[in-house]
């Protein structure tokens, strides 16, 4: 503007410039109107001009990161477009941190105003008004339309402001704008496809392939959308409004029933530990303080118990399945197969103690996955180092050993093993996941349908198979946790509670029978090589 009046001094010549400011002008009136209620809520002291010239102008000081996270709300003409068009309306709303109740009204207002009005989402990392919450909620929850999460980008306060809601929350899928890059659209529709099939995803954010040259975009984005539409209904899935989970019914009189089985759990495992006059009197002040914490501080109990079920489990099946002698081939596969079935009695007491919307919605999550992952490891292993008749001289034996370089190099490597498989965890452990295993797992989801845990059929299954097998003694130490890590996956992959049930037990499934065949075909030739 300053450049500007220096060439036309008749240029906005009511408008004395401050350098400090950015300025916004405009022609149409109507957009005036509605963007100087938006800066007016944005910023308290700003400036105005409408003296009669053909501009009006807004102005006020605008750090560059308030202007980057700046939003001006939705022109009504655009939103009028989109109504004639016969379409719903999903705004993402800027981050606003210093928001008031009265702004939080004003926000609301304005979205009251959106016809065919179908999820409230957010686009920065930080929820508008996350210092006032509860206004937020207050004002949102008359809308009556649910709030949406983008999976794997969480946003500061959306979980706060969701439980504040009644939990009125959809779960959303959507590929980064740097993704976009790597993926071509067939990559694209085969993610947002699996999405919706093994992820309770309800809506779909799409991101449009071309679009830096729009004159010819419109045909490939037209058959990109029907593309990924008739690949959500390959699945037997409809394309529609996105559906709210139902309400789920919780008593905890029947939460507390679940968790005894827990208590049981540790009780036999304790038995097979310490002394068995000794876990009576523990399963009673187990009971207690489960009572107790469930009534204080029902959430964090319900979170605690549901960790310590798939970590019980799996050790109880792990200790009750070994034996010093061999079996036959279809003992050993039976006994892999009850070993698995005890330890999913720890994903079923899991499953019941976290059936909840928050849980299925992530807005709050089953705690300790790393724990869930190593203590079954440590408990396995310590009681088959420790559990003959004389476990101290075991012990000082052990410490007294006269260590050489290829014992330090063997424990480098080891918590290197432990390491990576720590850190691969969870679905965000990706670090370690090569371009070929993503290739891998994509091969395996188009041909089973539902991919089965590598872990489980190419790692745990057939090493827990071969000491089922051959019989255990100290020196198939490491192979029996191999084949711990098979449980502790087969148990986990019940963690996510969002995840339809009839997914995972296929893919459970899948792993099962696709580690037997591996182990078996592991004895044949293991057996062909002893006789060589």
């Amino acid at each position: 503007i300053a450049f500007l009046q220096e060439m036309n001094e008749n240029f906005l010549a009511d408008v004395q410039v401050d350098m400090k400011n950015t300025y916004l002008i405009m022609r149409d009136e109507e957009v005036y109107r509605y963007l100087y209620d938006q800066v007016k809520a944005k910023k308290k002291f700003f400036y105005s001009d409408e003296s009669g010239s053909d501009y009006y102008v807004l102005g006020a000081h605008f750090t560059a990161r308030e202007l980057e996270k700046l939003g001006l709300g939705f022109m009504p003409r655009d939103i009028a477009a989109v109504k004639e068009a016969g379409m719903g309306f999903v705004p993402r709303l800027r981050e606003w941190s210093d928001a008031s109740a009265s702004d939080m009204e004003m926000l609301a207002d304005s979205l009251k105003e959106i016809p065919n009005l179908k999820i409230i989402t957010f686009n920065d990392a930080v929820i508008p008004g996350v210092s006032n919450i509860p206004n937020l909620a207050q004002e949102f929850a008359k809308l009556k339309v649910p709030v949406g999460s983008f999976e794997f980008f969480n946003q500061q306060g959306l979980n706060t402001l969701a439980l504040m809601m009644d939990k009125n929350m959809v779960r959303g899928h959507s590929i980064s704008e740097d993704e976009m890059l790597s993926y071509t659209p067939a990559a694209a529709i085969e993610r947002y496809t699996l999405a919706v099939s093994e992820r309770n995803i309800r809506f779909l954010f799409v991101r449009l392939f071309g679009l830096n040259y729009p004159d010819t975009a419109l045909g490939g984005s037209l058959k990109f959308i029907t593309d990924i539409k008739e690949g959500i209904e390959k699945e037997g899935l409809t394309v529609g409004q996105a559906s709210v989970l139902p309400s789920l019914p919780y008593s905890r009189i029947i939460i507390f029933i679940i968790g005894l089985g827990v208590i049981g759990g540790g009780i036999l495992m304790m038995n097979a530990l310490i002394p068995a006059r000794l876990t009576a009197p523990l399963g009673v002040l187990g009971i207690i303080g489960w009572a107790g914490l469930l009534y204080v501080t029902p959430d964090l109990a319900r979170k605690g118990f549901a960790l310590l079920s798939v970590v019980i489990f799996p050790v109880i099946g792990t200790f009750t399945a070994l034996q010093k002698e061999p079996r036959k081939l279809g003992g050993a596969v039976w006994a892999l197969i009850r070993l698995s079935l005890v330890s999913l009695i720890g994903a079923v007491i899991m499953t019941g103690l976290l059936s909840d919307r928050a849980f299925m919605l992530k807005i709050d999550g089953f705690t300790g996955v790393k724990l869930a992952h190593v203590l079954p490891l440590v408990l396995v292993g310590a009681y088959l180092f420790l559990r003959d008749s004389e476990p101290v001289r075991r012990a000082v034996e052990f410490l007294n050993l006269n260590v050489k370089a290829k014992h330090i190099l063997a424990g480098i490597a080891l918590l290197a093993v432990l390491g990576v498989y720590i850190i691969r965890t969870g679905n965000t452990g990706t670090l370690f996941v090569t371009s070929l295993e993503t290739m891998f797992r994509e091969g395996m989801d188009k041909l089973m349908g539902v991919r089965p845990r590598t872990k489980e059929f190419l790692i745990g299954h057939p090493a827990m198979l071969l000491v089922l097998y051959y019989g255990y003694d100290l020196r198939k130490l490491a192979l029996v946790l191999f084949g711990v890590i098979g449980q502790i996956s087969l148990v986990n992959t019940y963690a996510h509670i969002h995840t339809p049930l009839i997914i995972s037990l296929v893919r459970s499934f899948h792993g099962m029978w696709l580690g037997i065949v591996i182990g078996a075909a592991a004895v044949v030739i293991l057996n062909y090589a002893f006789k060589l």
